[in-house]
């Protein structure tokens, strides 16, 4: 834990959650042999510790990360030993995962999948827009939502499928948006479309994913209260913890090289947040209504 992360807690409502956390324990479970970068370990108790600066602590939602690829049994085995205290979003081959993994998944505390497609460096509409037709076919019986990380650009050019999902559709790291770089107003229009009717949910998280800049913190702050203005219960918010990424750019680091984690202040990053919502019932709807009825069943 950093120093920042030992400040005073941070008061949030009760039953709240943090929607976006990983956890990574190469020692028990290697990473996938392809991967685009080596983090070092996370634990759920290191997790637990940094949940606790937010009085009362958040209920987390482990996400899998990449390096793992669609080998949940690290994400299963974290789910599993916090009795139910958890859930767990998933990353799935839709046409080769059986029933019986999706009910185990289930059973552990899986309640989505997850389509990383920025990572992924998928820039097409049409094949984001197949491969979420895909999961969503495949997870349908279990009740679960999709996830998705892509810019928006690629959310707005896939909102034909988007619209047509009969589930929640969660956007990573506030839709894709980038502070920094200019958005195309009609597809953020777009997006606004799809958030206003349903089924696409706004996640909030990891601001330094969204910008670098003054001007960038601008403009996100302003896309915030457009998300706000148009769908006030349907966002959530998640830390990002343990904030890979840190140190030099993937491209001038081996890919089994160790990556640094980032310093980054979560509660610096949640106040940020919901400074630019400016409403408490938004905050607890972003906090613990809205996760709850995603992920507590």
């Amino acid at each position: 834990m950093t120093d920042r992360e030992r400040r005073a807690p941070c008061p949030v409502p009760a039953g709240s959650w943090d929607c976006h956390v990983h956890i990574f324990d190469p020692r028990h479970f290697p990473y996938a042999e392809e991967r685009r970068y080596t983090p070092g370990p996370a634990s759920l108790p290191s997790l637990s510790d940094a949940e606790a600066r937010f009085s009362p602590a958040l209920r987390p939602v482990l996400v899998q990360p990449s390096v793992y690829g669609t080998d949940n049994t690290c994400l299963a085995a974290a789910l599993r030993s916090t009795a139910g205290a958890a859930r767990g979003i998933a990353v799935i081959d839709p046409d080769t995962v059986t029933d019986v993994a999706l009910e185990e998944l289930h059973r552990a505390g899986v309640r989505g999948v997850r389509m990383n497609l920025h990572s992924q460096d998928v820039r097409d509409p049409g094949m984001a827009g197949r491969a979420l037709a895909a999961a969503a076919r495949r997870v349908a019986p279990w009740r679960w939502c999709l996830q998705i990380y892509a810019d928006l650009d690629v959310i707005a050019g896939a909102a034909p499928v988007i619209a047509g999902l009969d589930m929640p559709v969660i956007a990573d790291h506030f839709c894709g948006f980038r502070g920094d770089a200019e958005i195309d107003p009609a597809q953020a229009a777009t997006v606004l479309a799809l958030l206003a009717s349903g089924p696409l949910i706004a996640k909030l998280s990891a601001p330094y994913r969204a910008f670098g800049t003054k001007q960038g913190e601008a403009r996100t702050a302003r896309w915030v209260r457009q998300l706000v203005a148009t769908a006030p219960r349907r966002l959530i918010w998640g830390s990002d913890w343990p904030h890979t990424g840190g140190g030099v750019t993937p491209a001038a680091r081996e890919a089994d090289e160790i990556e640094p984690f980032r310093d980054v202040d979560a509660v610096a990053d949640l106040r940020l947040i919901t400074g630019w919502i400016g409403d408490d019932a938004v905050t607890q709807a972003m906090l613990a209504d809205t996760p709850a009825r995603l992920f507590a069943w």
